[in-house]
């Protein structure tokens, strides 16, 4: 607590925090991404198997799973939570690591679920 005081980090963030807020809300376009909901820099992205009604996948599907799988391949470790991907990148990622972050969640949601 005291590095994160004398250091200033939580003002020092809050850029990259902005940054991959806006970056993250274009997976809300995609056709099975029910919700993005989030605070500062951890966000969890809700995956649906019908948009407008928001109807979930059914646990034996493993969404999160899935897409989770489709990231790895992209060299990215995420830990969904059944039907949610959760995103929260460590407090030294760069802007370019946050573009390359919510890229590849986009290509992996594409790939994984349609």
């Amino acid at each position: 607590m005291e590095i994160f005081e004398k250091e200033n980090i939580i003002e020092k963030i809050q850029p990259k925090i902005k940054m991959l807020n806006e970056l993250i809300r274009e997976v809300k376009e995609l056709e099975h991404v029910g919700d993005v909901r989030g605070r500062g820099f951890m966000i969890g992205i809700e995956l649906v198997r019908d948009k407008k009604t928001k109807e979930p996948y059914e646990y034996g599907y493993k969404a999160g799973f899935r897409v989770a799988k489709a990231l790895l391949k992209r060299g990215i470790y995420m830990r969904p939570i059944g039907n949610v991907v959760i995103i929260n990148p460590p407090l030294s990622i760069t802007e370019e690591e946050i573009e390359f972050l919510c890229k590849n969640v986009y290509d992996a949601i594409k790939e994984a679920l349609g």
